[in-house]
């Protein structure tokens, strides 16, 4: 039998490998910390890879940013669906998903962190959407209000994606249609990206955790909308209510006034709201679409203009199709030959140059602009878009100016071959 003495560690004491110690010097940390940022200053770019959203302290980390710190460490990227509910039966329906990513060294395919994201379609920007007034003919949110020197009313606007269309100011099919902030009825169109998104999220919270650089960087907040009312200090003055989705009795606008309304100097009194932003839902850019998303204005290059002299051969006046509502607008046609002796019909569409054609200016030459267009049948029509001078009158915006004296070179009869 053993004599030896046997120390006993005092009681309640925890030994050396149990008491949690740095694993590596505060200089090799301080080392390490630099060349992150120095990476970061470097490799990453700003509005691409991470951006600073207004009131927040941090820069934001984006998803190609998330990428790039992935590719620098070596690690990759599995997922899995921890969670999800898809139910197209719900009013609007409901898709939830929670992803859990996991990232491992490529190396030795040990786990380095896990992240965890969620995304679902009751959010904000998915839930709802910004409605415009869509066209009742080709369907495309592109009516605008027209001016008043060419009729008013409401016209498909071309250069929006519109079929050119034109509606009377009261038309019911426009004015009661509902525009602004209202519920999406089309939800299950965005489920792949309400997918993506809670993986998008999943990822970017495990590369914070696995590269530590959440000092530097934030959780995703570019993916965040805040539906919560925003608290305000409390004063004294009463406020306006708000306008929201009422329409104006006298001038028929939906949330606000036209420019004529005589109510409208109750609008203009009250201050500016500041718009939120607002991300799309389909390609993810903040207060704007990507050229390729679906929602993107597609940008329409202008019609080609043809300045040129033509001699007006006759004149005819004639009205177009009715509208709902019986009404036909008149528009001309005039039968006009050019400088190469081709003759063709030039349309007049605008009112205010239409008193200007008179059995006066047959046989007299003008100086125009003109656009080309295609009929449905695909056959070629010509719109006058700008007169210059007439019979010998010099025009500005459409209208008389001055007397002007003609060009020798486009004197009446002098472009005939």
């Amino acid at each position: 039998m053993s004599t030896d003495l046997v120390v006993q560690p005092e009681a309640g004491l925890l030994s050396s490998d149990e008491v949690l110690q740095p694993v590596m010097s505060l200089q090799l940390a301080k080392q390490r910390l630099k060349e992150f940022q120095e990476f970061v200053r470097e490799y990453l770019r700003e509005g691409e890879d991470y951006g600073t959203i207004p009131g927040t302290p941090k820069p934001t980390l984006y998803k190609p940013g998330a990428d790039k710190l992935c590719e620098l460490y070596g690690l990759s990227d599995s997922y899995e669906i921890v969670d999800k509910t898809e139910d197209f039966d719900a009013q609007p329906s409901l898709f939830d998903y929670t992803i859990k990513c996991v990232l491992t060294r490529i190396r030795t395919q040990l786990t380095v962190s896990t992240g965890m994201g969620s995304c679902n379609s009751y959010e904000g920007k998915y839930r709802w959407r910004d409605s415009q007034r869509k066209c009742p003919s080709c369907g495309k949110e592109a009516i605008i209000k027209g001016k008043e020197e060419y009729g008013g009313g409401w016209i498909c606007f071309g250069k929006k994606g519109g079929c050119g269309a034109k509606f009377a100011d009261d038309a019911p099919d426009i004015i009661e249609q509902a525009v602004g902030r209202i519920e999406n009825e089309d939800i299950a169109t965005l489920k792949n990206t309400i997918l993506k998104m809670a993986k998008k999220r999943a990822k970017i919270d495990a590369t914070l955790a696995a590269t530590r650089s959440s000092g530097i960087f934030t959780q995703d907040i570019e993916d965040i909308t805040s539906d919560a009312p925003v608290q305000t200090p409390k004063s004294s003055k009463k406020s306006a209510p708000p306008v929201g989705n009422v329409k104006c009795t006298e001038c028929n606008a939906v949330g606000g006034h036209l420019p004529k309304c005589s109510k409208r100097k109750d609008q203009q009194a009250q201050p500016e709201a500041k718009p939120d932003n607002i991300i799309c839902g389909q390609c993810g850019k903040m207060n704007g679409h990507e050229s390729t998303c679906q929602y993107a204005v597609k940008e329409q290059a202008k019609p080609a203009l043809t300045k040129a002299v033509v001699l007006i051969l006759s004149i005819e006046r004639l009205l177009k199709k009715a509208d709902k509502e019986g009404k036909r607008e008149p528009f001309i046609k005039l039968h006009v030959v050019n400088n190469a002796n081709e003759e063709f019909d030039l349309y007049v569409w605008h009112k205010p140059p239409q008193d200007f054609f008179t059995q006066k200016v047959i046989d007299k030459n003008m100086l125009c602009e003109f656009s080309a267009g295609k009929r449905a049948d695909g056959t070629a029509y010509y719109s006058l878009e700008t007169i210059f001078e007439l019979a010998g009158q010099g025009f500005v915006d459409n209208k008389p100016s001055q007397q002007a004296t003609m060009p020798a070179y486009w004197k009446m009869g002098s472009h005939r071959v």
